[in-house]
């Protein structure tokens, strides 16, 4: 049998033509020719979405590797890594923000209402001791003046805040703006008349004590109670512990674990150096999280109420105690007998605070201090009984004058240590909140940056312990 030589797809051509062909780039149309196929033509309708279905194929069979799947637990580790790590820090700053709001903004605005409410308080009770005190006329005057310049002062830094408070708070600190001049005046009037015998004396001085009474002590009470309640919302943020931080970081270490078992049963090797210091390191943000949050809540005294306000309370008792006292001589002047049990029952409270004090202030002169103060009501409550005996006996004059007078074995002298002992209280519980405050901002500033940093180490310890094992694959 005669074997027939292959036949020859592409006509023979001498090498040279060959050559400049290819040169010319002529030789595709010759296979275009010796080859015609349907297949190799260009559909350009379809050319898009083949090659992306292409690209996806290559993609999926790409990540179905060994190599691909390392690349795609590389870059979850990193972003998760990214994502919880800024969970962590955003939430130690955001309460790092909360105490410096506290700090600069809150307390000092929650004082300036305290302060204007007591001021006022005590300017009532020395405008109402005027009126009735035969002697020491100019020391009563010169401390109701004080009140009213403390109060000025104290509506005017809280007006500074306005801006930021609420409008009911705004309104009723532009009521008391309003009213304080009026009450002023008033008792400048009550004041000038007195000294000339003229009866419209007790007519200015009930109108200016009806304002007082009825307008301005309500106002500013309300409004420190509104800002009272800032305080203790404060402190209660402040003592919470970092939950979202915490359960962000036990997530991370938990995503790390897994991982390092995964890569165990696919390497065979048992330690990943990277991803155990990421883990490492990410146990210390956990503990450094935890450490923070046990501080700020231990400084924030989590369940009990403000000292400062336990001890402002009890002042503004005792001055509305002192004012009720003075109102009530003037009307057992008009023939009405005393009743005294709401007066001892202030005073209890009065007594209760001194106690609550130095049982929770840590000052050294803390006992002191508060033995002072309970000496004080001590003395003002025999004082007080001394008066009601006097009147009894129908010695009126000594009865006023011992309520009255501001000598330290009157009434006035005992009242005016017991405010002193309780605004020297007041300062030291401020200043112990200030810096409690102050301690727990610091240790959330190092927090926010420790962990910063932890997050930046993480992320290159994953990078570290992951490219080895990539190389494996070269």
């Amino acid at each position: 049998m005669r074997l027939s030589p292959r036949p020859r797809m592409i006509p023979e051509r001498p090498l040279s033509e060959i050559r400049s062909a290819v040169q010319d780039r002529r030789i595709d149309r010759d296979l275009d020719r010796a080859f015609p196929s349907s297949e190799w033509e260009d559909d350009n309708e379809d050319a898009p979405e083949i090659s992306f279905r292409k690209r996806l194929r290559s993609l999926r069979r790409f990540l179905a590797t060994t190599p691909g799947k390392l690349i795609l637990v590389t870059v979850s580790l990193l972003l998760l890594t990214g994502i919880l790590g800024g969970v962590a820090v955003n939430a130690a700053h955001d309460r790092q923000e909360g105490l410096e709001r506290l700090m600069l903004e809150t307390e000092q605005i929650s004082h300036a209402s305290q302060q204007l409410y007591s001021s006022l308080s005590l300017a009532n009770t020395a405008a109402t001791t005027q009126s009735l005190t035969f002697t020491e006329v100019e020391t009563v005057t010169k401390q109701y003046e004080t009140a009213i310049q403390n109060a000025s002062r104290a509506a005017i830094a809280a007006s500074s805040a306005a801006s930021n408070l609420p409008k009911e708070d705004a309104e009723l600190l532009s009521r008391i703006n309003a009213l304080i001049p009026r009450y002023t005046n008033l008792i400048g009037q009550a004041t000038a008349e007195s000294s000339m015998r003229n009866p419209m004396a007790t007519i200015h001085q009930s109108e200016a004590q009806r304002i007082m009474q009825d307008n301005l002590l309500p106002a500013a009470e309300q409004l420190y109670l509104n800002r009272y309640k800032d305080i203790t919302n404060a402190q209660q943020d402040w003592a919470k512990p970092l939950v979202s931080a915490i359960v962000s970081i036990l997530v991370l270490i938990t995503v790390l674990i897994v991982v390092q078992f995964w890569l165990n049963y696919i390497t065979r090797r048992r330690f990943n150096a990277g991803l155990l210091a990421t883990t490492a390191m990410a146990a210390i943000s956990l503990l450094w999280v935890v450490v923070s949050s046990t501080i700020t809540f231990t400084t924030a005294e989590p369940g009990a109420e403000p000292l400062s306000e336990i001890l402002t309370h009890a002042r503004i008792t005792s001055q509305q105690t002192r004012s009720e006292e003075m109102i009530a001589l003037a009307e057992s002047n008009a023939g009405s007998k005393i009743d005294s049990t709401q007066f001892y029952r202030n005073l209890d409270e009065v007594d209760a605070a001194f106690d609550e004090y130095e049982e929770r202030s840590p000052n050294k002169s803390a006992g002191a201090l508060a033995t002072q103060g309970k000496n004080a009501v001590k003395e003002w409550r025999d004082s007080h009984e001394t008066m009601v005996k006097l009147l009894d006996q129908g010695d009126r004059r000594k009865a006023t004058d011992r309520a009255t007078s501001l000598r330290k074995e009157a009434a006035g002298g005992q009242f005016t240590n017991v405010d002193s002992a309780i605004q020297r209280a007041i300062s030291d519980a401020r200043e112990e909140l200030r810096n409690s405050a102050n301690l727990a901002h610091s240790a959330l500033v190092t927090t926010v940056a420790g962990l910063g940093i932890l997050v930046v180490f993480e992320a290159l310890g994953i990078i570290v312990g992951m490219v080895p094992r990539f190389r494996e694959y070269e």
